[in-house]
Formats: C-alpha cells, structure tokens, sequence
C-alpha cells in the first residue's frame, strides 16, 4: 500500500488535477457574494471593425451566420479574458508582460510629430554611423581557369604562352582555358561574394592586379587563373543622395528609439527598484 501511496505522490497527473482544484476553489472564493452579472458591451464600431476585417481577408461581406459567429467569438474572448484577470493569470507571464511593454512602445511612436529630416540632419546621422553604410569593394573582371591536374609543373610556362595570345588578339577568352563551374565573368561583385566563390587568397590577389589587362596567373581555391579586371569600385561611404532613403529610415529609427527611451527613464523615476542578490 505504502508503495501505491509514493507511486501516486510522484504522479505528473495527480500534481495536475490538485492544482485545477486549487485553482477552481480561489476562484469560487474570489467570486462568492458576487452574484451581479457583469456587463460586456459589443459596440456598433467593434462590429464595424469585424466586418472590415473579414472584407479585406475574403474580398466580401460576411453573411449573417458569418457575423455572428465572429460576436461570439468576440463575446467568448472578453468572457475569458475576464475571468483570466479574476484569477490573476495575468501575473507573471513574460508573453503578456511583452505585448503590454510593445503596446506602450507603440503609444508613445504613434505620439511622435511627424519630422522630416533636414540635409544636415541626415550627413550628421552618416557621418555618426558611417561603418554601418560602409560599402564593400566591388570588382567587374574575366577569368581563365588553368587545372594543375593538367598542367603541372608547366603553369607557369603554360599560362604565359596564353596570356601572349589574349593580350596581342581578341581571341575568344572563354575557350582557351580548362573546363570548370566557376563563373567566367563577375561584373560589380562584392568582394564577400567573391571571396565565397573563388577564396579569399583569389580575392586579396585582385586588389594588386591592373585594370584592363590580361594577368596571371592568380591562385585560388581550386587552382590557378588568368584574369581581366574591367573595372574595381574601392567602397567606402557612400554618397548621401545615393541611399538617402535607407538613412533617413535609419533615422527615423534611432529618434523613435531615444523617444522610447527618454519615456522609459521619466517612467522609471516614479519607482524605486530593488534588486535582491
């Protein structure tokens, strides 16, 4: 009996139907003695809104079987959430806590003035921020694969007779080389890019190459190239007008943010927080 007895202590459903038992009694004690029937008030707006709300899911009004059924829907969720309340099962919950923190969040952007940022405003924020919008070197350029499988010790050798070729003709580029997936043209690729395709001894090799001219060769991940830079874009910061609204959404961001902030901090003044160790 006495291992039964242990067997029902350790039990996950028993802990469970003792807490719903619990629960059920605080909640007859709560409302004992309350025998008024609280109103809840569906206004002509909330319908309003419903009806709105399923036209723009399925592009028609909502018959009358529909309509109801979403009141009741509406009634049931205003009935428990009541009672959930009554309970005090609003108490600790961090999802609850969250979205109430969210909600005050978007009272005080909805607040804000509208401001439209000035010039000034704007360079002031890149220039503050300027490894945010910081652009990659970009390279526009040709390549020969050249398989050490198939040349050996003779790339050197090899890779000199073609590039006398293609700088002294204009021979097709793309049948002188090995077969191979890789690309055999970049145009305006991103170094991050490049380096992701061809490895980052391939990529660092760029930057020393000239523009215009047929070079080699370069090693890379899976051997060695001949390469044609046509052009090469060094990054940096760009110019305001060339991502004006990207900065100026960036903008609006950081003064929604510091406003939050700042309503947070004058909030904060009316409590005092004590942190237990």
């Amino acid at each position: 009996m006495k291992d039964l007895f242990k067997k029902l202590i350790r039990e996950p459903l028993l802990h469970f139907i003792i807490l719903g038992a619990l629960i059920f009694v605080f909640y007859k004690l709560v409302s004992k003695g309350n025998d008024e029937p609280e109103n809840i008030v569906i206004a002509k707006g909330e319908i309003a809104s419903m009806v709105t709300s399923f036209f723009n899911m399925r592009q028609r009004q909502p018959s009358t079987e529909e309509l109801n059924g979403l009141i009741r829907e509406r009634v049931r969720q205003e009935v428990y959430r009541r009672e959930a309340i009554a309970l005090g099962l609003d108490k600790d919950d961090i999802i609850i806590q969250r979205r109430l923190q969210q909600k005050m969040e978007f009272i005080v952007e909805d607040n804000m003035e509208v401001v439209k940022p000035t010039d000034a405003q704007l360079q002031d924020y890149l220039s503050k921020h300027a490894e945010q919008f910081k652009s990659e070197p970009q390279f526009s350029f040709k390549q020969i694969f050249l398989n050490p499988e198939k040349h050996l010790n003779a790339i050197e050798k090899d890779a000199k007779k073609i590039l006398a070729v293609l700088n002294s003709s204009d021979t097709d580029f793309q049948n002188s080389g090995d077969a191979t997936l890789l690309p055999a043209e970049l145009s305006n690729a991103r170094v991050t890019e490049i380096s992701n395709q061809f490895g980052k001894e391939f990529t660092a090799q760029l930057k020393q190459l000239p523009e215009g001219k047929w070079t080699g060769p370069v090693p890379s991940t899976y051997g060695w190239h001949l390469v044609k830079i046509s052009e090469q874009n060094d990054g940096g910061i760009p110019a305001l007008a060339a991502i004006r609204e990207t900065i100026s959404r960036e903008w609006d961001n950081a003064r929604r943010a510091e406003a939050n902030e700042k309503f947070y901090s004058d909030l904060l003044k009316n409590y005092k927080v004590t942190i237990e160790k």
